[in-house]
Formats: structure tokens, sequence, C-alpha cells
């Protein structure tokens, strides 16, 4: 049960980034040419409005083809978009877990309302990634995010559904906020956004 809740919560946390990047192209009337969600071997293909829907067994990463975006603010919008989303998802599966009246999401002392306790959460388990970063550089570790993701583990192996909405927030938290590293190497969300502002900004505009 631990293994396909876990499964579960990358599969929603990957579909929940890419479909932010889809909305923000459909939203710019462009068209969306491949979605595929995972790595690895085809599990599942599918066509919609056009764009080619791609599910592969191991459900970490996923990638988005579509049409050219100008240069400039609105390439950035579509690439930031899938972080965003993944910020509202984290959001509102924080708001389920602190609805829950399981011990595994208890409201904490300081939270005057499922709300508070949904942002507090959200912006804990993002900020621990540049957190996490200056830790590393400061101490030659990240024992902050490595104790977080080891608590993460264990909540799945104890009790896979009643912890499932806590540790989707955590994740998809965690996965904005890796997104938005600007890693080049890699091509991450962040790397796209810089590119594309700086693109923009050289060309005299950034529309």
């Amino acid at each position: 049960m631990a293994f396909f809740a876990a499964v579960l919560a990358l599969v929603g946390v990957t579909t929940a980034h890419e479909a932010g990047h889809y909305l923000a192209v459909r939203v710019k009337r462009l068209q969306v040419l491949r979605v595929r969600i995972g790595q690895g071997p085809l599990v599942w293909r599918g066509r919609h409005r056009g764009a080619e829907l791609l599910l592969r067994l191991v459900p970490i990463g996923g990638r988005i083809q579509y049409e050219s975006v100008p240069p400039g603010l609105g390439e950035a919008v579509v690439a930031v978009s899938g972080a965003a989303a993944n910020l509202a998802l984290a959001l509102l599966a924080f708001a389920v877990a602190g609805l829950l009246t399981a011990p595994v999401s208890p409201m904490a002392p300081g939270d005057a309302n499922v709300i508070a306790y949904a942002a507090s959460h959200a912006g804990a388990w993002f900020w621990a990634v540049p957190g996490a970063l200056i830790e590393l550089v400061a101490t030659g570790s990240a024992v902050e995010l490595s104790r977080g993701v080891r608590v993460l583990g264990e909540l799945v192996m104890a009790r896979p559904l009643p912890s499932l909405p806590y540790v989707v927030g955590a994740l998809s938290a965690l996965w904005a906020a890796l997104n938005l590293l600007p890693v080049p190497f890699i091509e991450t969300d962040g790397w796209h956004v810089a590119r594309s502002l700086w693109r923009g900004i050289a060309r005299g505009w950034t529309r």
C-alpha cells in the first residue's frame, strides 16, 4: 500500500506541473504538441485537442512540447506556470491535510485556520530547497532537508492513505522549488525563465 501511495503522489505532482504548462500555452492560444508524464517504458498513449499524451512507467518528471513562444515575458510565464501549478496543488493538499482528524497532520498551535495551516506548511517545504542550498554551502551538508524527506518516507510507510494529502503537498512544494532553480545543464524551468527574460531584454521587448 505504501508503494502505491508513493506512486500516486508522484504522478499527481508531475501531472499538476505539466498541466500548469499546458494551460499557460493554451491561454496564449498556441498548440500543445506533446505532453509526457514520467520516464522509461510507455504505459499509455492518447490524444487531447491535437496533443499527444504519453504516460511512462517511472512517475518522475515530464516534458511538454508546444509551438514556439516569442522570447520575453510570455515565454517566462509559460516556464514558471508549472511551478505555480505545483504551489497551488500544495496549498490544496495541505488544506485537505489540515482538515483531517488523523494525527498525521494536526493543526499547528499557531495556525488559526486551515488556510493558515496550508500556507505555512507549503511555504516551509518550498523554502526548504533554497535553505538546503545555503546549508550545503555553509556546512557541506543538507541535514534539514534530508530529515524532512526521511519524515515523509516514514509517514508513507506508517499510514499510506491518511498521510497522502500531506505527502502530496510536501512533494509538490519541493518540486516547485527545485524546478525554479536556474540550472542550465538540465534546463530547469528556472533556467528557461532566466533565459527567456534575458533574450527578451536583449531584443528590446518582453511581451
